[in-house]
């Protein structure tokens, strides 16, 4: 069981101190007291601004999300009697047996020099502040299941003023979200709670993923797997010793294409057709007693954390590669397009997952997925050395006025761009057996495998968005998720003979050179 700092209703703790976000923070705090209006909680006003002064001190107390990618600093093992030491102004067996985990003995604490603050700060206010706070919260929650008042006030707040979001979505796609969820790797609240996502799952991919399709996602990740093990093998910077741990850890990777082997069981989920709130409710219910119930059981590693309908992939803690139905999909994948196109694209991404084990964090884990050192010191001293030198290109980028990337938060998705669309461009080469590349509509295979992955990235963020990003999410935007990588990657200058002239040029002293 692990336990994590929360309690801010806002992206950031950014939002709740920098100048930048301060007309942001006023509305959330008139979107609060809109709430605890209209579910007349006395005092709505007064109380509203208590509460955002609540989270402030929680904000305050909170660590950076730069600081939260550190797996080792968020590692922290103890035993219950230890936590009620560590942050004693914090009831937290109540806490524990009230969320059906009484009987929880050890946990592990992920920010743990912030939970002592955090803890005083809940015992420090006043018992009715925090009445308000979690009827706020409740509201906030329910909103877009609830009638029109509480469903517009959400979306001008947490879509249109957070993310810039010009209009509403029409009901009947609220409805398919609802039912179906959103993104549960990455996405909000709303993307992951209450929903019956795994059963519309199996719908959608009886429906849309063939067979022929996955076969030619599992050749991909071989092929894939292939060229990261070569490019390993002649890295002219990592030793032999750090090597074999590094090649050993490769080949433990466990790909998971489509869809779960096995489909979620939802036979006792009660589901009414007068009663959208209580749905939410209990399928969220039903979802968390799915998770505590196996506590006692051993690991499943077949296990998924995204839903087959999602258009994303992860790493996971298991050291499997999960790329779910959705995402194979044009841009990303075409089992009929130019083959280059598709190891641009999709290639690409399945590089940057098999990099994700090898970056600034996952290269903390070992093989058997334990947190060791595996690294040689002079090893480790260039590893970082190379990713100082993208993290300092990618912090130099800036969206929007005043709205730069973090390249501290960004580094691991930023190294794994980085990694994949390398050891793409060169499985794509190693698939052609010797052959020369064919030239289609005058672009070269090379040229192809760039567009492939330019094209996978294309898409559109408004002002709010942008800046929402930048603090919140370890992805860059995407125009930097593709000329970041393409500029350090000499084949790309050699495909579009790009000179010194160009914007986009890196002397080739300044690249940075990783995987």
């Amino acid at each position: 069981v692990y336990i994590g700092q929360n309690g801010l209703g806002l992206p950031d703790r950014d939002y709740y101190f920098k100048p930048d976000f301060t007309a942001q923070k006023a509305k959330y705090q008139a979107y609060a007291a809109q709430l605890l209006q209209l579910v007349a909680w006395p005092d709505a006003k007064k109380r509203a601004g208590e509460l955002i002064e609540f989270e402030s001190r929680v904000a305050d107390a909170s660590w950076t999300r730069a600081e939260q990618r550190d797996p080792i600093a968020t590692y922290n093992p103890m035993s219950l009697g230890e936590l009620e030491t560590l942050a004693p102004n914090f009831p937290w067996r109540p806490f524990l047996e009230q969320a059906g985990l009484g009987s929880v003995e050890n946990v592990v604490v992920a920010e743990k020099s912030a939970f002592p603050k955090i803890a005083s700060v809940f015992a420090e206010t006043p018992v009715e502040v925090l009445q308000a706070w979690q009827a706020f919260n409740i509201a906030d929650h329910a909103a877009p299941y609830l009638s029109r008042a509480f469903a517009d006030a959400y979306f001008e707040m947490r879509n249109k003023t957070l993310s810039g979001q010009a209009e509403q979505q029409v009901r009947w796609k609220r409805g398919v979200h609802a039912v179906s969820g959103g993104d549960y790797g990455t996405g909000e609240r709303y993307d992951r709670f209450g929903n019956i996502g795994w059963a519309a799952g199996q719908l959608y991919t009886a429906k849309y993923f063939s067979p022929e399709a996955k076969a030619k996602i599992e050749e991909l990740v071989r092929n894939l797997k292939v060229a990261m093990h070569a490019r390993i093998e002649k890295l002219d910077w990592m030793g032999e010793a750090t090597k074999a741990e590094a090649l050993k850890k490769l080949d433990t990777y466990n790909i998971k294409v489509g869809y779960p082997d096995k489909s979620r069981d939802y036979s006792k989920l009660e589901v009414r057709a007068d009663d959208l709130v209580g749905n939410v409710r209990r399928a969220a219910a039903a979802d968390w007693s799915f998770y505590v119930n196996r506590l006692p059981d051993p690991v499943d590693r077949a296990d998924w954390g995204m839903t087959p309908q999602t258009n994303d992939a992860y790493n996971g803690a298991l050291r499997d590669i999960v790329f779910p139905a959705g995402i194979l999909q044009p841009p990303m994948f075409d089992a009929n397009a130019d083959p280059a196109i598709n190891y641009g694209a999709i290639g690409g991404v399945i590089g940057h997952e098999l990099t994700h084990g090898f970056d600034d964090q996952g290269r903390k884990f070992d093989a058997e997925g334990k947190l060791r050192d595996w690294w040689t010191p002079d090893d480790a001293k260039a590893f970082e050395g190379r990713a100082a030198v993208l993290g300092a290109q990618y912090s130099s980028y800036e969206p929007l006025p005043g709205a730069k990337v973090n390249g501290e938060l960004t580094m691991g998705e930023n190294i794994a761009d980085l990694g994949g669309l390398t050891i793409a461009l060169d499985a794509y080469r190693a698939s052609l057996d010797g052959k020369p590349a064919p030239v289609l509509d005058g672009l070269t295979g090379d040229q192809r495998v760039f567009l492939g992955w330019a094209q996978a990235w294309r898409g559109k963020l408004r002002e709010a968005a942008i800046r929402k990003q930048v603090v919140s999410d370890p992805h860059s935007p995407r125009q930097y998720r593709v000329n970041g990588p393409a500029r350090n990657i000499d084949d790309w200058y050699a495909a579009f003979s790009v000179d010194p002239g160009a914007k986009l040029f890196v002397a080739p002293e300044d690249r940075a050179r990783i995987w």
